[in-house]
């Protein structure tokens, strides 16, 4: 039996602030990022009972982060730190927009995929 909450603004503003702490610390703070409180529908790219979702163009270095109403808590609590590790898990898939963009196209050198491979392995290097 699932059991939901709704978030509150205040959850989404710590979100907000946590995301962009990580987005930064992962060397990827350069983006322009749009937030959404907002319910997320289950397709083919987010799955049912996502408590977050991240839309992201890497060649115009933009994204939509999306942080959902209503939290599932069976599986996760809704607290700070829940919420800071979802900020932290979409902040990640901002950090790997150029690499996912270059596997969804048709046509990639391997170059690009040598290029991308490697800025990735510099940013995490600074943190670690």
């Amino acid at each position: 039996m699932s059991i939901y909450k709704t978030t509150t603004n205040q959850d989404f503003l710590y979100f907000q602030k946590k995301f962009n702490e990580y987005a930064k610390k992962l060397g990827v703070g350069h983006y322009i990022i749009y937030f959404e409180h907002t319910d997320i529908p289950s397709d083919s790219m987010t799955p049912n009972g996502a408590y977050a979702c991240i839309y992201k163009d890497a060649t115009n270095s933009v994204a939509t982060v999306q942080f959902c109403k209503i939290w599932e808590t069976v599986s996760r609590p809704l607290n700070k730190r829940e919420i800071e590790e979802t900020a932290k898990h979409e902040a990640i898939h901002l950090l790997l927009a150029k690499l996912s963009d270059l596997a969804y196209r048709r046509y990639v050198t391997a170059l690009e995929i040598f290029s991308a491979e490697e800025e990735l392995v510099r940013k995490i290097q600074k943190i670690i």
